[in-house]
């Protein structure tokens, strides 16, 4: 390789990696802004009631420690729990708060918008504009964060995009140099064959000429002339190999180099997987988020309408869980937790899907499963965590957990199906709790 092609190859590695930089620095920034705005929204909801207040105040505390993004979306979950449980019903007449609207413009002029998201701002811009009830501006709320999370997580995804086409072209590129090797090792070879060639027929023509006796001056001079071709073709040889070996030496240097740089390419795509695992997964217990859950039963009602296979949706809580957090600390609560993931993942199939919802609540959807088939696995998975022995302690701690089944039909949609369920969830509590209900027309309690 000459100096030109190795200027050319460091410019663009390092545009590469210019790139790669501004992009990591815009997602960053991205992430910096919702977390900002989550901040001063908090603020501006405070006083409508004293538990949301207690929530938010967590919620600001936390951002004010830089905690991880996995427990900010926690506060935010039980905020939003929080909120639908106050049912607050406000007067139409009362007008909406423009300090949120402030924030919601300031977030779409102020984060960087792909442009295939441009139609949804500017949709959304429209009803910002036109807002003129708090009912409005909390669905339009919804819909800014669910619009700022998928660009969130667009940039995601263009980070690894970036990274894997930088790995394909350093692969590409190391290739070339060994390529580029063997073409000059093919050299050197045919350089020896032209001198061994050479030199037999140098030594050939040398012992015709002796053989003429009335012609030895000649053959010696003749003789003479051929051994110093001899020797400037044995001192190319000598020197090419001495130039190919100084090039194969500079490559071998270059080929280091280039695997310390894809070795650092390869621990980049990992860390980038493990954040996009960490960002789609609760991590507490390990099952998929509700980010996850939100995409999955999007793709499995797809594909119900196509093959109209039966298919349902869960939805548990453990009981007074509350109580739990209450009587033995947050420390106990959370091992609870755990090994209630740990019961419906042993009590379930691999295909199955499970995530933590949020908080105490999650979410199992059963495809190929037929409603009857799911009311006995739950039935018999509500069982096995009541006879599980949770200790605490040594002092005993009795679980139960309640929930509610739904069945695909047709034209659901996710919230249709879910809504469905959470409905039967409730009926499960308000029947006392510790068994599993069917949705609409499978109103039925199944008891221990």
């Amino acid at each position: 390789m000459n100096d030109i092609q190795n200027g050319l190859w460091k410019d663009k590695y390092k545009d590469a990696i210019q790139t790669f930089e501004k992009k990591s620095h815009l997602h960053s920034e991205t992430i910096s802004q919702l977390r900002s705005a989550i901040g001063r929204l908090s603020v501006t909801a405070y006083g409508i009631d004293t538990r949301l207040d207690k929530a938010l105040s967590s919620l600001r505390d936390d951002l004010r420690d830089d905690a991880d993004n996995q427990r900010v979306f926690k506060h935010i979950e039980r905020i939003c729990k929080i909120i639908k449980a106050l049912d607050i019903q406000m007067p139409s007449e009362v007008g909406v708060n423009k300090d949120v609207i402030d924030i919601l413009y300031y977030l779409l002029e102020n984060v960087e918008v792909p442009d295939e998201f441009n139609e949804r701002v500017d949709i959304i811009r429209q009803k910002i504009k036109v807002c003129s009830s708090k009912d409005v501006l909390v669905s339009i709320v919804d819909e800014v964060s669910q619009l700022l999370t998928e660009i969130a997580n667009r940039k995601q995804y263009q980070l690894e995009d970036f990274v894997l086409k930088l790995q394909s072209k350093l692969q590409n590129f190391q290739s070339y140099m060994q390529d580029s090797s063997a073409d000059d090792q093919n050299l050197l070879d045919n350089s020896q064959l032209l001198e061994n060639s050479v030199s037999r027929e140098v030594e050939n023509i040398h012992a015709e000429i002796k053989s003429e006796a009335g012609l030895e001056k000649v053959a010696d001079m003749i003789g003479n002339r051929f051994e110093k071709i001899t020797t400037q073709i044995n001192d190319f040889r000598v020197k090419e190999e001495m130039r190919i070996h100084s090039t194969q030496d500079k490559v071998k240097i270059l080929e280091a180099q280039l695997q310390e740089t894809q070795d650092h390419a390869l621990q980049l795509e990992e860390n980038l997987s493990e954040q996009r695992h960490l960002a789609r997964h609760d991590t507490l217990t390990g099952l998929a988020n509700r980010q996850t859950y939100n995409e999955h039963v999007d793709d499995v009602l797809k594909r119900y309408k196509r093959s109209k296979e039966e298919g349902c949706i869960v939805l548990g809580d453990i009981d007074c869980f509350k109580k739990i957090n209450d009587n033995y600390g947050h420390i106990a609560g959370d091992k609870v937790l755990k090994k209630i993931a740990n019961i419906l993942r042993g009590s379930l199939r691999e295909v199955d899907f499970i995530a933590r919802y949020g908080g105490e609540e999650f979410v199992i959807v059963l495809e190929k499963t037929p409603i009857q088939n799911t009311e006995e696995v739950i039935n018999r998975t509500r069982q096995m965590i009541e006879d599980t022995q949770f200790h605490f302690r040594s002092k005993r701690v009795p679980i139960t957990m309640s929930f509610g089944v739904s069945r695909f039909i047709e034209n659901d949609s996710p919230p249709d199906v879910f809504e469905r369920a959470d409905k039967a969830l409730y009926q499960a509590k308000e029947s006392g709790r510790n068994c599993v209900i069917l949705a609409k027309e499978h109103w039925q309690k199944i008891y221990k």
